[in-house]
């Protein structure tokens, strides 16, 4: 009997050595896997702050951009309101030529009709001295 509870107790105490041996294999892969959770957690960290780091330089980067098309929008109206004064100050212009022109128009019609009487009063003139010298030769 004594060799029986023996057996027994040396197969209870074998049995708990194997399920001891399984729940340390157990317990090092957890550990093992805690160890790697922690590390990814680590580079997880890193790479939020990276990220973190990134994401801020490109909302700079959109604020500055931001700023550049806001500053390129009042320059264009700038340029618009420019251009549309220049239009403005061509047409002035052009209706100033066409005035001139016209006022040319009117002075070569006018410098026209003074050679044209220019030519009658020296024909007139040239009449005046022929009469006058065939007067002088009839008073002499």
């Amino acid at each position: 009997l004594q060799e029986q509870v023996k057996s027994s107790s040396n197969n209870e105490i074998f049995d708990l050595k194997q399920r001891i041996s399984g729940l340390i294999v157990k317990l090092q892969v957890c550990t093992d896997e805690r160890d790697y959770l922690r590390k990814m957690l680590e580079e997880g960290i890193v790479l939020n702050g990276s990220l973190s780091a990134s994401r801020n330089e490109k909302e700079q980067d959109l604020y500055e951009r931001n700023i550049e098309i806001h500053q390129m929008q009042l320059e264009l109206k700038s340029m618009e309101k420019s251009i549309a004064e220049s239009d403005a100050e061509k047409q002035s212009l052009r209706e100033d030529l066409k005035r001139k022109q016209s006022m040319t128009g009117e002075l070569e019609k006018e410098a026209e009709m003074l050679r044209s009487k220019l030519q009658e009063t020296q024909l007139e003139l040239a009449q005046l001295s022929m009469d006058l010298v065939s007067t002088k030769g009839d008073v002499i």
